[in-house]
């Protein structure tokens, strides 16, 4: 029987374009056969000119200049893309080009130029997505108006809430959840509540002040319940039942991994208990040089499910583990900075579509992470 052990797969993810392409005669964009990059920095160039019609004569010479600076950051980008210069044959695209050149032109900071061209490219990732380019286009109204520590502290929030890791060894998904938050965090966070008023005002946030955020240990010790659940006493008849349902199913016994906030118990390589989908077994074939990976059947993945079912929820095991995560992760300096500057919000506040593409384009500068899902 071929040796079998239980991992997670990490998502993918591809980058998309469209198959438009133009070429410029005059004012007239004629839809061709491809599109080079001294054809897309013309019609740049084009934009721009009608761009610069919103300013005054005496301001041209700098405008210019800054909107250079903002292609020799964007056109680069877009090139990276699988036929990205095409989006320059899309109307729609066109407009929402001269909104961030005009946007550009009233900045002369390196990172707003970043902050537009993720966000542009964002545009021709989504080319039909509606509601994401309503969010891409609000988004590049404000980006020369958001402070950087508010841009920051905006960022944490929205990573905080919507990235997790494929790992399942407790220790190494929180050490790369801190490196993730070390890479973006590039400038001090914001305190008081001045900066949540300033990105409400922006339509950024929705603020509330009859609330507050949970602390940061709680909201992540429930978040990652896969690492905070109790498990399996090895000395149980609980464990002898969960041994039988990974042979049921030709599962084996390391498939259940020692809990490291726990001695003496056992649990699932998972961060989140509820997230079985995506998981995998690699399997080690006679005459083949390297292990095979496959996705879990439903049979196996109805045997892990009872073996959750068995997990104790005994309340004061349930707080040994817990004082065991909240020390772990003050542990980390990244993540226990981020916990004491959490706690330290003085409002609860929800990121609106404008929030979430404007943070999705910041983390972009400095990590790799998952599109948005409108």
């Amino acid at each position: 029987m071929a040796d079998e052990k239980l991992t997670q797969k990490a998502k993918d993810h591809v980058q998309q374009a469209g198959d438009n392409a133009q070429q410029i005669q005059a004012e007239t964009v004629i839809i061709n056969n491809g599109i080079s990059e001294a054809q897309a920095r013309e019609l740049y160039s084009e934009m721009s000119k009608k761009a610069m019609k919103e300013y005054t004569a005496e301001s041209h010479l700098l405008i210019e200049k800054k909107m250079a600076d903002f292609a020799n950051v964007l056109i680069p980008r877009i090139e990276k893309i699988e036929n990205g210069f095409e989006a320059f044959a899309d109307p729609e695209f066109q407009l929402e080009l001269k909104k961030a050149q005009i946007t550009s032109a009233c900045t002369d900071k390196e990172a707003d130029y970043e902050m537009l061209s993720e966000l542009l490219l964002h545009r021709i990732e989504n080319k039909d997505n509606r509601r994401a380019k309503a969010s891409i286009s609000k988004a590049v109204e404000v980006v020369d108006k958001i402070e950087d520590d508010g841009l920051c502290g905006l960022t944490v929030v929205y990573l905080a809430e919507k990235i997790t890791v494929n790992m399942g060894e407790i220790r190494k998904g929180l050490s790369i959840l801190n490196d993730t938050f070390s890479k973006i965090i590039n400038t001090d966070l914001p305190t008081g509540n001045s900066w949540i008023s300033y990105l409400d005002i922006l339509d950024v946030i929705r603020a509330s002040n009859m609330s507050e955020f949970r602390k940061f240990s709680d909201y992540y010790f429930d978040r990652f319940n896969g690492y905070s659940s109790v498990g399996i006493c090895k000395n149980s008849n609980e464990y002898e039942k969960a041994i039988g349902y990974l042979e049921s199913v030709n599962l084996n016994e390391q498939t259940l991994i020692d809990h490291e906030l726990l001695d003496g118990y056992v649990r699932l390589p998972l961060t989140i208990l509820e997230d079985l989908s995506n998981l995998t077994k690699t399997v080690i074939v006679p005459n083949i040089p390297f292990p095979i990976s496959t996705k879990l059947d439903q049979n196996e993945i109805e045997a892990l499910k009872n073996i959750i079912g068995l997990y104790s929820q005994e309340q004061e095991i349930k707080n040994v583990v817990k004082s065991g995560f909240v020390d772990l992760i003050n542990s980390f300096g990244g993540l226990r900075m981020i916990s004491e500057w959490w706690n330290s919000i003085p409002n609860h506040f929800i990121i609106t579509p404008i929030g979430q593409v404007l943070a999705h384009a910041n983390a972009q500068r400095f990590i790799k992470i998952p599109d948005i899902k409108f």
